[in-house]
């Protein structure tokens, strides 16, 4: 192993291990003997000088001096626009974006490496930059990718250099801030062990007993040790941290720096590598050890700047060993150390199982010799019947505007080509009332495609399967070449559970009517049929009561500070239940009773017995209040379900009498209740459903499952979509199984106190809308790609879903299919998403121009000079669907097909902020003469990038004499 220069913090920490080792009978901590090596690379940054364009008005905290001083656990932080929201500091309007620190070096230096620690307030974007005289400078890295934790740039300057610079492109929301800022004059690589040199390993340390130095003493069953170990990635170890008791009780004075997690292994075992995951309080700096005895402890790894998040250190260790240790060095938090997974691999993971391109994974799926099939502009899509033909209407409307086909609907005979929807009473899976409700048989030949069910939920969803066979480019609405295949499939598919949705919660924020149907189609794309709008809170109310007008016009104006504001008139609310019950979504709505409800006091005082934000429960104008509410919210929705809130209020029996009530209210209106834990200690009717996310209050107990009541899962470390990322990233929300659900405050199962796999009905996943003031853009940044790992739990097979690495794989290709259709999400990190590109297809008359729709602009004129006989392009001739990929690094070339190149400008926006990649375009113009009788054109577009980032894809122009082409490439 390498060892770098250190500093004299990191020096004093491991001086610190020492003495904690003399001072344990028999610990004793040692390093492998590095070979002496008389130039080993250096950090010349240490002896530099540090300077920032600005820093944050705390300098004895935030001061440049801090990115250089070799003590991982201080930091350099800019100023950025903050108001009240720093109490202690004066406001500024400082815009971060282009500020930079530098370091000027002691001596000129030739460098070969610069690495930067950030803080979560990371650069996203941003330069590295060198200098001779700190006059001129010369960009020798661009970072579009920016990420908190350590980043290891290798740079080739040419010759020495005096200075050395970050400068920033796009800041958080907090500026920019750095734990370290290092520059190496030379970079020795020990070559990465070889995995081919290793058999397939496995998680050894799923057998092992794990210890720790210290554990939470605030709970110390949530935090034990043995949660790191326990292949649950929603618990964890934590270790105990120093505080006055008063918010966290008890108190401690624990000092968690030199703290440690270990593993001791069933038996010896080599260990190809480790993995941690992360939670937020994560150390500055840490250590990986080994030890064959438990007491003797060899370094095998040394790590500073670490992010949220998994971390494999790859150490390829052949000596067995029987312990395996996470050392602490310095915590980068106040809050200690905590780790949710500690994974020792014997050796490399094995490849994951072929995971398809569908999502959810289907039943089976069996893959057929044989040509694809194709849709060409003469396939026509079969209805066996009226009901049928109804949902060949919406398969058509999802495919004509990519396709630019036709795409007629017909009850005749099918012939070759054709796609054949059949709806019959036979037809389809019948496992189950469930997989004959929502399931269906689809079969892809060279002769034509059919799908087989016996609902229409079934043709529907065997529709969403069609679609996601197909290249990404068809969820967007430009007509592109093609060609459109499917390889030869047979797939049998029905779901798991039989609610599968996602909460909006536009109570807090607003979310426009729009905003919401894309929500509502994105969900009903990946086979989610359940949409719960929390419509009131204590932040506003969004629903019209026409018997109470109030609520809307003063809880419709109410919103988080500084979010949107507004409601959803009946009208408006009964057409978007219409648009969901065309794509087979069920809405729920939810007024949340008896808490929350600080809006709805706001419009009508007399609905509160002094309480801001409970309402009297004892009130019979509360009553008379809650039954118009259910009367005309009821109306509005054919759901059986109507959801009640119930949590986070009143207690003891004032909370139980009331919801008994509620629950025979919500009943006189032909509904069923639907409410928030700990909604069964009201010993709930048996048509009642819980909705379960964590018993906060400890009062869970094994008869709240006596009655059997359906159960909706919610688990909060697993299901809320609001949680922030990365700690709750889409590994987190998928790592789990439902029959096994482990409440994080009792780290006990819901099993265990009686709950049956049968009374689960499904799966749900909220999106709390505190901080998404930006709308449904916002929303969707928090939901996706996290609904794609709960809806693969609910839909698919048990068996289908025990590895996260074959789920990401289907969820890789989502990324550019989601781009295509409009949809915003986290590029999770994590995910090796892929990238699409589509090229356009142009077609028009003799002295026409077209557009990138292929149609010819309104008002082009004939092009003088060339007889008449002309064709301009003008506009994108090709598009790039990628989530990582950054605009600025590509360039493109179009060759036209008539012997004519050119450069394309590319348009298009980078992630910032809650926003993702925007689809990049590809921008030419192009006149086109005919010559010889010629009158179409095939080109291709050419993209190159960095790594992954390149591509080239055909363009077709064509003229038609005034009829639009159909050409496929």
């Amino acid at each position: 192993m390498n060892v770098h220069q250190r500093s004299t913090a990191r020096t004093a920490g491991l001086a610190a291990l020492l003495s904690l080792a003399l001072a344990v009978p028999f610990l004793a901590v040692h390093g492998a003997a590095a070979a002496e090596d008389p130039s080993p690379p250096r950090d010349v940054a240490l002896d530099g000088i540090a300077v920032a364009a600005s820093e944050f008005p705390d300098p004895a905290r935030f001061a440049a001096a801090f990115a250089n001083d070799g003590d991982p656990s201080t930091r350099w932080g800019s100023d950025y626009t903050h108001g009240d929201e720093e109490p202690s500091y004066p406001h500024s309007d400082h815009d971060p974006t282009n500020d930079w620190i530098t370091i000027e070096l002691a001596d000129p230096t030739e460098i070969a490496r610069v690495t930067f620690n950030w803080q979560d307030a990371y650069a996203r974007r941003y330069d590295v930059q060198v200098s001779t005289d700190g006059a001129a400078w010369t960009t020798v890295a661009a970072i579009e990718d920016g990420r908190a934790g350590i980043r290891e740039i290798d740079v080739d300057v040419d010759g020495p250099v005096s200075f050395v610079r970050m400068q920033g492109r796009q800041a958080s929301p907090w500026g920019y801030s750095l734990f370290s800022f290092e520059v190496w004059d030379r970079v020795d690589e020990e070559p990465a062990p070889d995995p081919t040199e290793w058999e397939y390993g496995t998680d050894v340390a799923r057998l092992a007993d794990a210890t720790a130095a210290s554990v939470y003493t605030g709970n110390p069953g949530r935090f034990a040790a043995a949660n790191a170990v326990d292949g649950d990635a929603g618990t964890r170890w934590g270790s105990d941290y120093p505080r006055d008791g008063v918010a966290e009780p008890p108190a401690s004075s624990h000092d968690p720096s030199a703290d440690w997690l270990q593993v001791g292994l069933p038996e010896p075992s080599p260990v190809w590598s480790v993995v941690i995951n992360w939670e937020t309080a994560r150390p500055a700096e840490y250590l990986v050890q080994t030890s064959t005895d438990g007491l003797t402890w060899s370094t095998v790894k040394e790590q500073a700047g670490v992010a949220p998040g998994r971390i494999e250190h790859v150490l390829g260790l052949k000596t067995p060993v029987s312990f395996v240790r996470m050392q602490g060095v310095a915590p980068a938090t106040v809050f200690g150390y905590s780790i949710w997974d500690f994974e020792v691999w014997s050796g490399p993971k094995a490849p994951p199982a072929p995971g398809g391109v569908v999502l959810p994974a289907p039943v089976t799926l069996t893959e057929l010799d044989g040509e694809p099939f194709e849709i060409r502009p003469s396939t026509r899509i079969v209805a066996s019947d009226r009901a049928a033909a109804a949902e060949a209407e919406k398969l058509a409307a999802d495919l004509r505007p990519a396709t630019g086909y036709e795409l007629p609907i017909t009850t005749k005979k099918a012939r070759d080509g054709d796609i054949s929807l059949v709806l019959a009473d036979d037809a389809g899976p019948r496992d189950s009332e469930l997989a004959r409700a929502e399931g269906y048989e689809l079969a892809a030949t060279s002769d034509g495609l059919t799908i087989e069910a016996s609902a229409a939920h079934g043709l529907f969803n065997g529709g969403r399967t069609l679609l996601q066979l197909l290249p990404a480019e068809i969820a967007g609405d430009v007509v592109r070449p093609g060609p459109w295949t499917i390889e030869p499939t047979e797939i049998v598919d029905y779901p798991r559970y039989e609610h599968r949705g996602v909460m909006l919660d536009p109570a807090r924020n607003f979310i426009e009517i729009d905003g919401v149907r894309d929500i509502i189609d994105a969900l009903a794309q990946m086979k989610g049929n359940r949409l719960h709008m929390h419509l009131t809170d204590d932040q506003g109310w969004r629903i019209e009561i026409e018997s109470w007008p109030r609520l809307a016009e003063i809880g419709g104006a109410m919103s988080m500070p500084g979010g949107a504001t507004g409601f959803y008139t009946q009208e408006q609310f009964a057409d978007l239940v219409e648009y969901a019950a065309d794509r087979h979504v069920e809405v729920i709505p939810e007024v949340d009773l008896p808490g929350h409800s600080s809006a709805a006091i706001a419009a009508y005082p007399e609905l509160s017995c002094g309480s801001t934000n409970t309402v009297c429960t004892t009130s019979e104008t509360v009553d008379r209040f809650i039954n118009d509410v259910l009367a005309e919210v009821g109306a509005l929705t054919p759901s059986e379900l109507f959801h009640i809130g119930g949590d986070e209020s009143i207690s003891g029996q004032p909370y139980i009498d009331f919801i008994k009530k509620l629950e025979g209210f919500v009943m006189d209106h032909d509904k069923r209740m639907v409410g928030w834990t700990p909604l069964p200690m009201a010993d709930l009717d048996p048509s009642s459903v819980h909705q379960y996310w964590r018993d906060q209050s400890f009062e869970m107990e094994p008869w709240w499952f006596d009655n059997e009541n359906q159960v909706i899962l919610s688990p909060t470390a697993r299901a809320y979509l609001d949680y922030p990322y990365p700690s709750f990233n889409t590994r987190t929300t998928y790592d789990w199984d439902p029959t096994h659900v482990v409440d994080d405050y009792l780290s006990l199962s819901l099993q265990s106190f009686g709950l049956k796999d049968e009374n689960v009905i499904g799966i749900e996943g909220p999106a709390w809308g505190e901080n998404n003031h930006g709308g449904a853009p916002d929303v969707e940044h928090k939901v996706f790609p996290r609904i794609a790992a709960l809806l693969d739990l609910a839909w698919s097979p048990r068996e289908r879903t025990g590895d996260p690495d074959s789920f990401f794989q289907r969820l890789a290709i989502q990324g550019p299919r989601w781009q295509f259709a409009g949809t915003n999400f986290w590029p999770d990190p994590e995910v090796a998403w892929t990238s699409a590109a589509a090229g356009s297809a142009f077609s028009g008359r003799d002295s026409q121009e077209v557009g990138s729709d292929g149609a010819p602009d309104t008002g082009a004129t004939e092009s003088p000079g060339h007889a008449g006989r002309t064709l301009t392009v003008d506009g994108s001739v090709a598009t790039i669907a990628s989530p990582t990929c950054a605009v600025g690094s590509l360039t493109a070339t179009i060759d036209w097909g008539d012997g004519t190149v050119s450069e394309g400008v590319l348009s298009g926006s980078d992630a910032a902020g809650k926003l993702g990649n925007s689809l990049f375009e590809v921008i030419g113009t192009h006149r086109y003469s005919q010559h010889q009788g010629v009158r179409a054109w095939n080109g291709a577009v050419t993209v190159s990038g960095p790594d992954g980032c390149s591509w080239e894809v055909p363009i077709r122009v064509s003229i038609t004499n005034g009829r639009l082409a159909t050409d496929r490439l």
